[in-house]
């Protein structure tokens, strides 16, 4: 997701540092939902609802077939 997009996860961040000193401030500045993709490196943040689906639709169109 890179540094330079902390403020879509962490409400009003612009960086990393600042990410972090906001949620320790307060934890309700993270923003929720956050879908992660671990093994396709994506992240979705906040409930767009068609991102999320299009996420999981390519997530399993990645997995192998059984």
């Amino acid at each position: 997701m890179g540094a330079e997009n902390a403020g879509k996860v962490i409400e009003g961040a612009k960086d990393e540092d600042g990410a972090l000193k906001k949620f320790k401030a307060n934890h309700n500045s993270f923003i929720k939902p956050t879908l992660v993709d671990w093994c396709g490196g994506k992240v979705v943040v906040g409930d767009n609802q068609s991102e999320i689906l299009r996420l999981l639709r390519e997530s399993r169109s990645a997995e192998p077939e059984e």
